[in-house]
Order: structure tokens, then sequence, then C-alpha cells
């Protein structure tokens, strides 16, 4: 039978690539909570919920500041039929009011084919920009073009390029002109963000099987404004080399706690 098994953020091993350490196998984890401690004046806590099926159900965001306020934020829940997620809906709390949705569609092999987003502007969800993927023999996404259904010249398209299995570099597109390229390096540990559809960039983030510790840019538009170049990251990992602390250079934040249910399978 599969158990679960929390894991508390105080057993780490600090590691970097290039020690040659080998991640322990493990069969799934779910991210119970992450924690945005980078200020200790406005705290950021995400929580996540579970199905008995182990699929994500919702992802609640609250705020909590000691200058004025704690506000309930955002509630983001997630739709399924079986095993495939079909939507993904953005609502304010705690007014309960819906503002964005995602929904997926599929190729006939279960490679994501479609994300169309629907946000509301006017009152009512409306489908304002579309991505769709493209895949190479392997299954690993190659492509990605994005559009407004209203204003198909807004074209913009991503270049994916793999190297084992993270990708290695991405190449952005305006149209036909190439704009700028980001380039990865990684960690050996496993990926936190993988197979979890909370987390934005759906063939990137959660596809990749480390985790990322630099981003390099380089611009050939002039138009690229940049918060760090080169982005670091690093990690400190709990005993099954999941990260649980993530400090970062970039100007999204600089420090997040992250915890887990491991879920082992076995015969107790």
């Amino acid at each position: 039978m599969k158990k679960l098994v929390y894991l508390l953020p105080i057993l780490f091993v600090a590691l970097s690539c290039e020690n040659g350490i080998t991640p322990i196998e493990i069969d799934h984890f779910n991210v119970q909570q992450i924690v945005d401690n980078t200020n200790s004046d406005y705290i950021q806590t995400e929580d996540f919920t579970y199905d008995d099926q182990n699929r994500l159900i919702s992802v609640r965001r609250k705020v909590t500041s000691d200058i004025d306020f704690t506000s309930d934020g955002e509630l983001v829940e997630f739709k399924y039929e079986g095993d495939r997620l079909i939507e993904k809906t953005h609502k304010y709390l705690p007014s309960d009011t819906a503002f964005q949705k995602t929904n997926y569609t599929y190729l006939n092999d279960g490679r994501l084919h479609q994300e169309l987003l629907s946000y509301a502007y006017s009152g009512e969800m409306n489908v304002e920009w579309i991505n769709e993927y493209t895949y190479n023999a392997e299954g690993q996404v190659v492509g990605k073009i994005s559009y407004n259904p209203n204003s198909i010249d807004t074209q913009t398209s991503n270049k994916y390029f793999w190297q084992g299995d993270n990708v290695q570099k991405i190449e952005h597109y305006y149209g036909k002109t190439l704009i700028h390229e980001s380039t990865y390096t990684y960690d050996n540990a496993f990926n936190y963000k993988r197979g979890n559809p909370y987390f934005y960039n759906y063939e990137f983030d959660i596809a990749n099987k480390n985790n990322v510790t630099q981003v390099r840019y380089k611009d050939y538009s002039g138009l690229l404004d940049l918060a760090c170049n080169p982005c670091s990251y690093s990690y400190e990992y709990n005993d099954r080399l999941l990260p649980i602390k993530v400090m970062s250079t970039s100007g999204f934040f600089q420090s997040l706690s992250i915890s887990y249910a491991i879920i082992d399978s076995g015969i107790n």
C-alpha cells in the first residue's frame, strides 16, 4: 500500500551539481506549503490541497503583513477528467470572484495541445490568449506558439532545446524574429515543481527533472528589462533531496521555504 510521510524542513544536506550525489528515487511527492519569507514584514503563504487520488485540487495564497493588513488573497482551483487536468481557475478572496481561467486540450496521445487563457476584464470570462505546443519523438516539448485569437499578428513563439531531461536553452521569437534567448543550468536533485499544475510555465517548470540553478539571458532586441542577468538560485535539501529552501538573486523573491508529503509505496 501507499503511505504519506510528512517531512519537516529541518533535515537537509547541501549539495551542488558537481558533487556526484545521486538522488534517492521516490514514487511521488506532494508540495504541501510554500512560504515566501523574504521580508518578515510581508509574508506570503501558499497552501496546497489534494484529493484522495493525490490530484492537486486547490492552492490558497495568503499574505500577512505586520504593517497594516492580513489578506486571504487568492484561491486557485483545479478540475480534472480522470487524471487529465482540464481547467484551472483563479479567484479573489474573500469575494470568491473568478478573474482568470485556463482550459486545457490534449492530443490523441495525451500530450498537452493547447492552453486557452481567459480573463474577466469586461465582467465576462473571454479567451484572450492561446498557447499551442509541439513535441519531438521523445515526447519533449520543442515549440510553443502564443497568440491572441482576435489579433493573430501578436503571435510570439518559443523553441526549446533539451539536454537529457532538462531544457538547456529557450529561444524567444516575435513573429519570425529572434528577440532573446535564455540558457539554464541545473542541480541534480528533484525538481519540486515537476508534475505540479500550479506552477505557471506548464511546458518548462513542471517538465524538467532537476532544479534550475542559473539562468542567463541574451537580448537581441534591446527591449528586455531584467532584474538580474544571470539570475542564480541555491537550495537546501531534505534527506530525499527535495528542496526545502530556495534562495534567489532575482527580483521575484529571495527566500522560499517548502514542505512536502512524500508518497512511498510499500507494505506497512
